[in-house]
């Protein structure tokens, strides 16, 4: 478990960070400009700080124009306030003193400014009417956005039937394949297949060129004739040119940048931030919010909380866990991070922390599980993976879900001689058996519509090693509900994908 970093920002970096900030906006005069005009007595009443052929500037539309600049800086003081009060209050229920091991913290973030964008047509899901629309810019070559993505895939599941998701696009100068990627999707919503082309490129790897946007084309089920027609029109680059004016109105110009129901997130949204964002909003609405529904059954993973730092706002928490049977520092996790593969932080109280563990909410105490410790099954019937496995394999799964058609797949696996004869072994081990690699990957076949690329190493499916002498891939894609995979990708890097089905 790795802690969150509680120690202040050295002085030097955050007036560097505050001076980046204000020479960015200080480059934006067109900004100024295409900003919509304050009210004629706003205009009146804030001073005048600047004249040009005989137009006048007041101070609140210049504040207005900036505002998302300005609100990012404001975000960054309040983090690092937020930092240092969070180590002073650690560190005193450390001194031994206190008489529980609990903190209380009412700082909160600053007022989010709030702006008039929605989604677009084709691009929201789920349709319909929802209380809370997180419209966000972005684009398929953005890491940052790749990340976010992972993000929000493990936020929805706290707040279900309550939240719509949009995207609009953004393609920085410096992206070379942006623009083509941005492209194609729109012309994956003329096919009305928008979401299954972005998730299969957001659940890969590499950059969103011209041979994986036809692989995304092909795993989405369009017809590759419409879709080769439509990126040479016109319309779809229109598309991108009205996305790219209403982000310059707004005054975005960084990925991503996050919107709920208007209410700008800033930079680098946390997780936490978020649901405060989600919960107020809720809140002002007059609508219940599913987290703070309590959760009512203790939770049988071997953890124990051994600290808190209990926020007067939603989502603005701090719990101190760590393993019940070892002497291990404790990590430092925020409400709606990633605990492990499956869990969620979804709540700190002053009492306990609850956690949404594999869909189920669940909560942990400062004693840890009074029933038997949960186990997770040996990896296989062999011995352990061996050594020769990559470390990085023994990391928490991440990965954004891609949905499947359960039909497709059975067909593409009509000949499973076929598609073993497409493996072949690598020097890494597991359980005394040689571990596989995928050789050819057809156009599409099952291995694109998985994502995978020539040379990847299936390591593990659903936590159980594959290799020449098991090969779980096959069973697992026609039974379990949810497959997790994790290969080895040029480099020794691991990559995960979680494949689930519709029904």
């Amino acid at each position: 478990m790795m802690p969150v970093a509680l120690l202040p920002l050295p002085i030097a970096r955050l007036l560097a960070l505050l001076l980046l900030c204000l020479s960015a906006t200080a480059c934006e005069p067109q900004q100024a400009r295409r900003a919509a005009s304050p009210p004629e007595s706003t205009r009146q009443d804030s001073p005048v700080v600047g004249t040009a052929a005989g137009s006048r500037f007041t101070l609140a539309e210049t504040e207005r124009a900036a505002s998302l600049a300005l609100h990012d800086i404001d975000m960054q003081r309040y983090r690092l306030l937020r930092s240092v009060l969070e180590a002073s209050l650690l560190a005193e229920l450390d001194t031994g003193t206190a008489k529980d091991k609990v903190a209380h913290i009412k700082l909160q973030p600053p007022q989010a400014p709030r702006l008039p964008v929605r989604g677009a047509p084709g691009r929201t899901r789920p349709e319909g009417d929802y209380p809370i629309e997180i419209v966000v810019f972005c684009n398929l070559e953005s890491p940052h956005c790749g990340r976010w993505q992972q993000q929000l895939s493990h936020l929805l599941p706290l707040y279900p039937g309550v939240i719509q998701h949009a995207e609009r696009n953004l393609v920085m100068p410096f992206h070379r394949h942006g623009r083509l990627a941005a492209l194609a999707g729109y012309c994956a919503v003329a096919q009305e297949a928008y979401w299954q082309y972005r998730d299969f490129m957001v659940a890969g790897s590499g950059p969103p060129d011209r041979q994986r946007i036809l692989s995304g084309g092909r795993a989405a089920g369009l017809s590759m004739d419409k879709f080769a027609a439509c990126m040479a029109n016109e319309q779809a680059a229109k598309r991108l040119q009205a996305d790219a004016e209403l982000a310059s109105d707004l005054g975005v110009d960084a990925v991503p940048a996050v919107f709920v129901n208007g209410l700008y997130a800033g930079a680098n949204a946390e997780p936490g931030h978020l649901l405060w964002l989600i919960d107020s909003e809720l809140r002002r609405l007059g609508i219940d919010s599913p987290r703070m529904i309590a959760a009512r059954q203790q939770s049988l993973e071997a953890l124990k909380l051994d600290a808190v730092v209990a926020a007067t706002g939603p989502g603005l928490g701090l719990a101190a866990l760590a393993p019940v049977a070892q002497a291990q520092t404790p990590g430092f996790y925020r409400e709606g991070e990633l605990l492990g593969s499956q869990l969620t932080i979804r709540r700190v109280l002053a009492d306990r922390v609850e956690i949404l563990n594999r869909g189920v909410p669940e909560w942990i105490g400062f004693n840890g599980p009074q029933a038997p410790a949960r186990r997770e099954p040996p990896a296989s019937d062999e011995t352990d993976v061996d050594a020769e496995m990559p470390a990085s394999l023994q990391y928490p799964h991440r990965a954004v879900p891609l949905t499947l058609d359960r039909t497709d797949v059975l067909v593409l696996m009509s000949d499973v001689a076929a598609l073993e004869a497409s493996l072949e072994t690598v020097p890494l081990k597991a359980g005394g058996f040689q571990l596989l690699k995928v050789a050819t990957v057809e156009p599409g076949g099952l291995y694109e519509l998985l994502g995978l690329q020539p040379g990847d190493v299936i390591a593990m499916v659903n936590e159980q090693p594959m290799h020449e002498g098991d090969k779980p891939l096959w069973h697992a894609l026609q039974t379990e509900d949810e497959v997790r995979l994790r290969v080895v990708r040029q480099g020794g890097l691991a990559h995960h994908y979680t494949y689930r089905f519709r029904d």
